[in-house]
């Protein structure tokens, strides 16, 4: 048997046979409301004429192709329907080719487009007229039954809003013409997460994030509720920590620097090209040393147990640990003597640890940060040599060597601490 061809535009507005002539969605077989079609691009289908029953005007057809080349498209403007076409069914379909070509879709109610039909032809026709009353008027149309499925779309993750334990996004549902809202419960997001979108989208290595929804339609009224999304469950406490520990392996390198006429760095300073003040806040949120911690798992110092006891036993806590990244990555520590404020500075795999003190009562402690922060430039320009053999006279310089670090028979951490303790008046 030879085919009849003929070339349908899919949109969700309507199914066009030419650039004039088109049959609106409720009359086809085909659940509309259970799916939209991708709008980036036109989609196209080539179909089998099977059947024509003229007393309804209904035309049954057989999808053959779901997408077609230039060449195939040329004869479709120029296509005229010989026949006026009221009723359009559909064979039924691929669900996987048809699914591709879908922005979101209800499986459930979807389905039945995918299944052998088997209702009667006849009673198809007669379903196509108005039910009558009594006295052969039309009967007043029935009232509208609320609606529910459930559907699945996709969101740029550029477009979702973060808020305090919760993701809030939009979208677009055929065919109500303005977009509806949802909202993802998640208690790990807060608001600062609005800057730090792109490295969600960097780690989860896509743009986009997948809902699921029940949708309730209730004659003009429509809602989504229930959304969930991979995507957006992924962003927890762990992903915090690959943000944190990305920017600690850049922090690492030799040649990285975020200002060349700064020495000292708080957190804040560390994380500020996230485009967020409190980005180092969020990230050292498990502790001060959270930092510390992550550049103890990549990197294996000999000073490691140094500088543990220095975070958690001797820093001050009101302070925040302060870094260096030139003319090496370090730490620095702050505490108070009964008439100096000491500083004390312990850089990665280092020999000696150094420690500044100030007079408690001369300076400020910005003050003190700000004279600290030209000494340790001083080192990066002169070297750590030069430097130790300078006299100093505005305040107290000394260092403490690292004895048997890296001997297996003698522990020289008591002998460190000791002599560290004296220095600390």
């Amino acid at each position: 048997m030879s085919q009849r061809l003929l070339i349908l535009r899919m949109t969700n507005q309507a199914i066009f046979f030419n650039r004039k002539e088109k049959l609106d969605w409720s009359a086809t077989n085909f659940p509309k409301k259970a799916a939209s079609f991708r709008e980036q691009e036109p989609v196209y289908w080539l179909v089998n004429m099977l059947d024509y029953v003229y007393q309804s005007g209904r035309l049954k057809v057989e999808v053959l192709e779901y997408e077609l080349t230039d060449e195939e498209l040329e004869g479709f403007l120029e296509q005229k329907m010989k026949k006026p076409v009221r009723k359009l069914k559909f064979l039924p379909l691929d669900r996987d080719l048809l699914r591709a070509q879908l922005s979101y879709f209800s499986p459930v109610d979807l389905e039945p487009i995918f299944e052998p039909q088997v209702l009667q032809e006849a009673a198809e026709e007669l379903s196509w007229q108005l039910p009558q009353s009594p006295d052969n008027s039309p009967a007043p149309p029935p009232e509208p039954i609320p609606i529910r499925r459930s559907i699945q779309f996709n969101v740029q993750l550029s477009s979702l809003e973060f808020r305090l334990g919760e993701v809030v996004g939009t979208t677009h549902i055929d065919p109500f013409p303005e977009p509806v809202s949802f909202r993802i419960n998640n208690e790990f997001v807060i608001p600062e997460f609005e800057h730090i979108k792109g490295y969600f989208i960097k780690l989860l290595k896509r743009k986009t994030a997948e809902i699921e929804a029940d949708l309730l339609i209730d004659g003009e009224a429509v809602e989504l509720f229930r959304a969930k999304s991979p995507q957006v469950a992924a962003i927890n406490q762990e992903m915090l920590q690959l943000v944190r520990q990305r920017r600690v392996r850049e922090l690492l390198k030799p040649n990285f620097v975020t200002d060349p006429d700064k020495s000292l760095f708080t957190p804040d300073d560390l994380f500020e090209s996230l485009s967020s003040e409190a980005l180092g806040r969020m990230l050292t949120a498990d502790g001060e040393d959270a930092i510390m911690r992550e550049v103890f798992s990549m990197r294996k110092a000999r000073n490691q147990q140094h500088l543990a006891w220095l975070a958690s036993s001797l820093h001050e806590p009101s302070e925040p640990i302060r870094y260096t990244l030139r003319p090496q990555f370090g730490f620095l520590f702050f505490t108070e003597g009964e008439s100096y404020s000491h500083f004390i500075w312990e850089l990665l795999n280092s020999h000696a640890t150094y420690i500044w003190s100030f007079d408690r009562l001369a300076h400020s402690p910005k003050q003190q940060y700000r004279r600290l922060e030209k000494e340790i430039a001083k080192i990066g320009q002169h070297g750590r040599m030069l430097y130790r053999r300078t006299d100093q006279e505005t305040f107290l310089f000394t260092t403490v060597r690292h004895q048997s670090v890296s001997s297996k028979l003698v522990n020289g951490f008591p002998r460190w601490r000791n002599k560290l303790l004296e220095q600390l008046i």
